[in-house]
């Protein structure tokens, strides 16, 4: 983590988010995050003390996005801390110095969204020099602009597809707890969201990390049971992940959007085995 010159502490604050759905969440928990250490949330047109960039490493494309949003922050509002985290700034930390100017306002560098609290109040950003040692929220309390909410329920992938670089930009595989979950879930429901959509890297994965069993079908089950959320919408899946009884789950409520989206690169085993996927044609 980089800081640039010495400016007063910082009160207001904005995020930017390029990338999936995890990444949205992950701001929300941020932002929130940010808000309860006394930082007043604000627009970027409003030029906040602190901008926070959360980056996508997946195309060179949203890359380029990243970077031509931070030059455009450091140019109309020169006296700006632009913070940048998630899975670009894993990737390359280092290579987020060059969008700066030869004599840069404060540019933190902070690959991990946990880590910004500490990285603020090092650089002594935070006012009062605040740090808590749980600075992320366990779960958030509402998701801004949306009509509907995501749950981030699993994180990291081991898939090492040979044309992907999320295994090297997440983290180890991870799982939210059940009961963290349905906690979560019907807190949004009371709130007046009608639709949840769990989100993951690796969803079809959930539960999964000692034996790789995916339990993705039993939390559907549990929300289904131990909370009244109107509707459950599952992200990306995995085709060899929709097993018979995450599709008996799903068939068997209302509740649950009828609705697969299963990532299937290609047709062709020569090719699906050459991207390293797990599946064949057949399947």
């Amino acid at each position: 983590m980089q800081s640039g010159l010495d400016m007063p502490p910082i009160t207001t604050f904005a995020v930017k988010t390029f990338g999936c759905k995890v990444n949205q969440y992950d701001s929300q928990l941020l932002a929130e995050g940010l808000s309860a250490v006394g930082l007043l949330p604000v627009a970027t047109e409003e030029h906040p003390d602190l901008v926070v960039v959360n980056t996508c490493a997946v195309t060179a494309r949203s890359e380029a996005k990243a970077r031509r949003f931070i030059r455009k922050c450091l140019r109309e509002n020169p006296e700006t801390t632009v913070l940048i985290t998630g899975c670009a700034g894993r990737r390359a930390p280092e290579q987020w110095r060059e969008v700066a100017p030869a004599e840069p306002p404060r540019l933190l560098i902070v690959p991990q969204p946990s880590q910004v609290a500490q990285a603020l109040a090092e650089a002594g950003l935070l006012p009062g020099g605040v740090v808590r040692p749980a600075f992320l929220p366990s779960h958030i309390s509402t998701f801004a602009a949306h009509d509907r909410a995501f749950v981030k329920v699993q994180d990291g992938c081991q898939s090492f597809c040979s044309y992907c670089i999320v295994p090297f930009v997440r983290p180890r595989l991870w799982s939210k707890p059940v009961g963290e979950v349905v906690e979560e879930v019907a807190h949004l429901s009371q709130a007046g969201y009608g639709e949840v959509v769990l989100v993951g890297v690796h969803l079809g994965l959930y539960g999964g990390e000692a034996d790789g069993k995916s339990r993705l079908a039993d939390l559907v089950r549990r929300l289904l049971e131990e909370t009244d959320v109107g509707r459950l919408r599952l992200s990306s899946v995995e085709p060899q992940e929709v097993s018979d009884q995450l599709i008996e789950v799903v068939a068997g409520s209302p509740r649950v959007c009828p609705h697969f989206h299963l990532s299937l690169q290609s047709g062709d085993d020569r090719v699906l085995k050459a991207m390293n996927r797990r599946y064949t044609a057949r399947e």
